[in-house]
């Protein structure tokens, strides 16, 4: 789960879960009752950037805190620190954080909308009919891991701006959130797909997809991130 970054003085709270302030009868009554249930949701997050240093992660966090009333956090993710904004209810509304996000630093620009589940605590008043609980989302998002595996390089280029060019139009055409680039000079690769040494079948396929629509599409031999359970 994403850890919050708090702000300095207060405590970063993403949801305001105590009850609303309740005027008191005239006649002195007993305090209400409440019960603690925890409650998952979807959300859309923003993920601004993946590094390795957890203080680079963290400073960068706390500005993007400072400049935006939105909920910052960052995440553990293998060997890298993952920094990311937002607990939007739409993917249009986590777009247009987006956007905002890119326009501030030429750092920001891979930005890419991803759906995370949320969880947290509500304090809810004892009543006659208690409201059930939302049942929980039977998948939460798979904690990764570094691995040797497969990729398929797509396009190389040699400038990084074409290449994030070329790595945003797939993603909004394809709606594909595993679309990279890297650089191996002289080139800036645009990879997609994350596949186990095993799953050699499932690159190949993929590969083969996108030389469909056009692409010299090539399957590669690459680190890719998988879930930890199973591997």
């Amino acid at each position: 789960m994403d850890e919050p970054v708090p702000a300095p003085d207060l405590p970063l709270a993403e949801t305001e879960t105590d009850p609303p302030a309740v005027l008191p009868d005239p006649a002195p009554t007993s305090q209400p009752s409440y019960r603690v249930e925890t409650v998952t949701e979807h959300v859309y997050r923003v993920q601004i950037m993946a590094v390795s240093n957890e203080t680079v992660a963290r400073e960068r966090a706390e500005s993007l805190r400072q400049q935006f009333d939105s909920p910052v956090f960052v995440k553990a993710q293998g060997p890298l620190f993952v920094v990311r904004i937002g607990s939007c209810a739409t993917r249009s509304e986590a777009g247009a954080l987006k956007d905002k996000v890119a326009a501030m630093h030429s750092d920001y620009r891979e930005a890419y909308v991803l759906g995370v589940d949320e969880t947290r605590e509500l304090r809810i008043p004892e009543v006659a009919d208690p409201i059930p609980a939302a049942p929980p989302r039977p998948d939460p998002e798979p904690e990764l891991a570094p691995a040797f595996g497969w990729r398929v390089l797509i396009s190389q280029f040699l400038t990084n701006q074409d290449a994030v060019k070329e790595r945003r139009k797939i993603m909004r055409q394809y709606k594909r959130e595993d679309v990279d680039v890297s650089f191996a000079a002289p080139w800036y690769k645009v990879e997609v797909g994350h596949f186990a040494i095993d799953e050699e079948a499932k690159a190949q396929e993929l590969a083969e997809f996108f030389k469909s629509k056009g692409y010299e599409a090539l399957k590669v031999r690459s680190e890719v991130l998988l879930p930890k359970m199973g591997r």
